[in-house]
């Protein structure tokens, strides 16, 4: 297999070692394939990022994912390849997963004690990631993996994410719904404030079956759709908290006797 750390701008190495199979999804910066290794017909897949895009790191998301491929809890990074027009990432083939929002879609609005063992998974993927030194900087239900059977989770995708500062960042490249106010009113945000927020958003979607806010809102209004307990209520207007300087942190987040209860 040709080594992790190599890059070439020739597309045909790429070809020796794995073939591609079928479009899994397509989005904005590329698109994921579903592939085989040529020597094993092993199952893989396979990420390709258009270069033609301005104002990407291309590299970035490789070196990130290096640094991260000894956590279960994080997809795992197992080659690349460096072409003049695309970059292609091959990651491990997770079977029985599929993404949390088809996974919502399928089931509904998830039971507290549900909600609970899949956030608590994503939490700590995240926590892992800022003792990392690195900011995923897109959390949403689309780059979470869970298991239909063990409800275990994978953390997906990095294309936005960067390194993890104390200081403000005056620049995003996430999903826009799951931006935190400050970035919508001051064009700035913190990286605890953003990773807060965006779990917020996440957590409210998973136990109501829908994201709180719209793309336009501006009034961040919580609206509680069904039954929820007093303790996950609480979290989640410290998380969804507007003003950033008063939102909790996330060991504060971990540290929710909601969190706490029995799993």
């Amino acid at each position: 297999m040709l080594d992790f750390y190599s890059h070439t701008l020739d597309p045909s190495l790429m070809e020796q070692h794995y073939r591609l199979d079928y479009l899994i999804c397509q989005g904005g910066f590329g698109a994921v394939y579903n592939g085989y290794k040529q020597d094993s017909n092993e199952e893989v897949v396979i990420k390709s990022v258009e270069k033609r895009i301005k104002g990407r790191n291309y590299l970035k998301e490789i070196h990130f994912l290096s640094r991260l491929k000894h956590y279960e809890s994080i997809v795992k990074i197992i080659d690349h390849f460096d072409t003049s027009e695309k970059i292609f990432l091959v990651f491990e083939k997770n079977y029985g997963m599929l993404d949390l929002f088809d996974y919502i879609v399928s089931e509904g609005a998830l039971k507290e004690e549900v909600g609970r063992k899949i956030f608590v998974q994503i939490l700590n993927a995240i926590m892992l990631c800022t003792e990392e030194g690195i900011l995923h900087g897109d959390i949403k239900e689309e780059n979470v993996l869970i298991h239909r059977e063990n409800l275990s989770v994978k953390l997906i995708d990095f294309g936005c994410s960067s390194h993890f500062t104390q200081g403000f960042y005056t620049y995003y490249e996430g999903t826009s719904v799951y931006a935190p106010p400050e970035w919508k009113l001051i064009r700035k945000y913190t990286a605890s404030g953003l990773n807060v927020w965006s779990l917020g958003v996440l957590l409210y979607g998973m136990l109501n079956g829908h994201i709180p806010f719209e793309e336009s809102d501006f009034k961040w209004e919580l609206r509680w759709i069904f039954p929820l307990s007093k303790d996950v209520r609480n979290l989640l207007e410290k998380m969804l908290e507007t003003n950033y300087k008063k939102r909790i942190d996330l060991q504060s987040v971990k540290a929710h006797k909601w969190l706490s209860k029995d799993i």
